[in-house]
């Protein structure tokens, strides 16, 4: 008997041997036990070594830590198990105990998950967790094999929530997890790891084509997760990808994603509130599906830059709420859409309270709710994109703006006729707004101004369409037109959104003393082109000369002044010409129209008009100094000896500085009338003989609570009519 045990025992050595000698392991069906692998490390026969089996052929094991005890929760009927790959045992308990090292692998004939009840695995103390999940879905009963080679999952939610909440997880350092399926089922692997919050690595996700929700979840809220596997799949589906790294808060990287074509909701919450998250993957579909980027990133509070998106064909709610609460982006991508779909960029931005700059809105045919909420809170936004549609929708732009707390201005809205809810709390809480420009004439649709101007600024200007009588008999408050506001009709701002220019009614040339470097102009809107100096005056300062003809017009632009207190720009003509436009465009020629400040630019146009008495109001172009902050000396001797001006452009700054407006208009022999809303004039020299000279008779507007003007060549012209600005 010994004897005939010591020949089995040397034949199975010599057969082993030649194993190792000439052939690799095998990758087709496993043994249960016993077998081809061996009888495992308790009890095998006459001290043998155990073949290494690969990850691929390792069935779903968990290796124990410390002594604990695992709890199967709805466990599968066909479910078994081994403890050391001892024997194949079922699963007649709800809970198995382990020690410490033991190693216990799980093996069923197939998922039996349904939508109501799903098998899961909890151990009450760290465990490794390694080995082919397809064990659990691959066991012939008959033979006790299962199918190392599987790579289809048929079952709908096979694995989902195996291990959901398992705070004991462990991936080992040298035997991997193999989730090898490339062919996948509906929610196959949903919220398999969920909450397992001391997981810092993932299996690999080789498959290229995706199911319905098939990784949905998967990794939600694994807080400890630093990395993502790769994600190669081309062929999307709904849901595919949703929620997958939700809250995993110390993942800072996100894996390529190289799908083209999308699926609905496919990357919907993929990444919300990953904190740790710096950079996004490149996004290049152009076609997008319903809901597809739907809080992608939404509270990826260290994102700083956000991926191009370069699609033009839009689906319902495919950037909705996508970098809600991105507290560190600076910056938003272009968005080239011209044609908007429902809820497309609802709440895109909201919270993103350091976005300074907004993207171009270009588009022209709107959607119910498109731009609802989308800057909502983006308290660092100081500038509004344009909003050039004229036919509006429901809800179009409801709390696009709310609480932009660093909003001054509100872009123009064009469109004549209101719809429902289409502003409602569109600028609510836009503490510093003092500028809107509204041009609707029809506002009888429900709410569709309700609440839209609450708590802006205490004061500012409110732009109508010539024509709207309602604003002034409807409401003033909250709902209509801000308390506290000037009203003025449109034709009378148009010029502010044209650049400084002369308007020749005869043949001229244009003399430029002391051209600035940075000048620029255009004839007839044509090609910008740079100003050349062409000689010298007779006080031996630069000039160029500009021929143009009559009826032409020539625009000035230039990126700041560059007067000095002995060097200043000066504009001259030979024969009339209009002036008007809005001089800021020689400060800053690409946002001249909203710009309002003069601070730091001392002289900035001290002498732009000195003596050149060729220069005449035109009829329905008004010439425009909109700047409320000024500097010292920015407006000095500017029109003095301008004799062909009757009317001074209007005033508006509250508070004058050293210099401001001295010797501005003396000497304009037929000047008639001046608005100026200055409350303080106390600065030095601020209005120093600056109507000295001016007719004995004219009309001086003033803000109503000023009463502080002395009559004189530095105050009110002695003999003008004095009334208030109309507010």
């Amino acid at each position: 008997m010994k004897k005939s045990l010591k020949l089995i025992s040397l034949v199975a050595a010599l057969s082993f041997a030649f194993a190792l000698a000439g052939c690799s392991n095998s990758t087709g069906d496993s043994s249960s036990g016993g077998g081809s692998h061996g009888g495992g490390g308790q009890g095998g026969g006459g001290g043998t070594t155990p073949p290494v089996l690969t990850d691929l052929e390792t069935p779903l094991t968990l290796e124990a830590t410390a002594d604990c005890k695992i709890t199967l929760t709805k466990p599968w009927s066909t479910l078994k198990y081994k403890v050391n790959d001892g024997e194949l045992t079922a699963v007649t308990s709800s809970e198995i105990s382990i020690k410490e090292n033991d190693k216990i692998s799980f093996f069923a004939e197939g998922s039996e998950n349904t939508d109501n009840v799903q098998f899961h695995i909890y151990f009450d103390k760290d465990c490794y967790v390694y080995g082919n999940i397809m064990s659990l879905v691959s066991l012939d009963i008959a033979s006790g094999k299962w199918n190392s080679s599987a790579k289809t999952l048929t079952t709908k939610k096979c694995f989902a929530y195996l291990f959901e909440n398992n705070y004991h997880i462990k991936f080992h350092d040298n035997k991997s997890l193999i989730l090898p399926a490339t062919t996948l089922a509906d929610y196959c692997y949903y919220k398999m790891f969920k909450c397992c919050k001391t997981l810092t690595s993932v299996p690999a996700l080789p498959a290229t084509t995706l199911a319905d929700h098939c990784y949905d979840s998967m990794f939600e809220i694994c807080s400890s997760l630093t990395s993502a596997p790769s994600l190669p799949a081309t062929i999307l589906a709904d849901s595919c990808y949703s929620s997958m790294f939700e809250g995993c808060t110390s993942l800072t990287s996100a894996p390529v994603l190289p799908a083209t074509t999308l699926a609905d909701d496919c990357y919907s919450h993929m990444f919300d509130g990953c904190t740790s998250l710096t950079s996004a993957p490149a996004l290049s579909a152009t076609i997008l599906m319903e809901g597809c980027y739907n809080c992608m990133f939404a509270g990826c509070t260290s994102l700083t830059s956000a991926p191009a998106l370069s699609a033009t064909v839009l689906m319902e709610g495919c950037y909705n709420s996508m970098f809600t609460g991105c507290t560190s982006l600076t910056s938003a991508p272009a968005l080239p859409a011209k044609s908007l779909v429902e809820i497309c960029y609802a709440h895109m931005f909201e919270n993103c309270t350091s976005l300074t700059s907004a993207p171009a809105l270009s588009a022209t045919t709107l959607a119910d709710a498109c731009y609802s909420f989308m800057f909502k809170n983006c308290t660092s936004l100081s500038s509004a994109p344009a909003l050039p549609a004229t036919t509006l929708t429901d809800s179009c732009y409801s709390y696009m703006f709310e609480g932009c707390t660093s909003l001054t201005s509100a872009p123009e809205l064009p469109a004549s006729k209101l719809v429902k809810y289409c502003y409602q709390d569109m600028f609510y809480g836009c503490q510093q707004l003092n500028y809107i420009e509204c041009l609707a004439t029809d506002i009888s649709a429900r709410n569709c101004t309700s609440d839209w101007v609450k708590d802006v600024a205490a004061s500012g200007t409110f732009i109508k369409a010539d024509s709207m009588t309602n604003w002034s008999t409807w409401s003033t408050g909250a709902d209509g037109i801000p308390s506290g506001w000037t009203v003025k009709d449109v034709n009378s701002v148009n010029s502010k959104k044209l650049p400084l220019t002369l308007e020749a009614i005869a043949d001229c040339n244009i003399t430029l003393i002391n051209p600035w470097t940075a000048l620029k102009y255009k004839i007839n809107n044509g090609e910008l082109t740079a100003v050349v100096a062409t000689g010298t005056n007779s006080n031996s300062k630069p000039i160029s000369e500009i021929p143009i003809s009559a009826n032409d017009t020539i625009s000035f632009f230039a990126e700041g002044t560059e007067n000095t207190s002995s060097d200043f720009l000066t504009i001259d003509c030979d024969a009339d010409c209009y002036v008007y436009g809005n001089v800021m465009s020689l400060i800053d020629p690409d946002n001249f129209k909203t710009a309002i400040s003069l601070e730091n630019t001392q002289f900035a146009f001290a002498l732009l008009f000195y003596e050149n008495e060729h220069i005449k109001n035109h009829s329905s172009k008004a010439l425009v100094l909109p700047a409320t902050t000024l500097a010292s000396g920015c407006y000095y001797g500017m029109f003095n000896e301008c004799s062909g001006l009757t009317e001074a452009p209007e005033l508006p700054a509250k508070t004058l500085v050293e210099g401001c407006y001295g010797f501005m208009f003396t000497g304009c022999s037929n000047l008639k009338s001046i608005t100026c809303l200055a409350t303080d004039i106390s600065a030095h020299m601020s209005t120093t003989d600056w109507v000295l000279g001016v007719p004995g008779d004219g009309t001086f507007t003033k803000d109503p609570f000023m009463d502080g003007w002395p009559t004189s060549g530095a105050g009110i012209p002695s003999g003008w009519t004095v009334k208030d600005y109309n507010q």
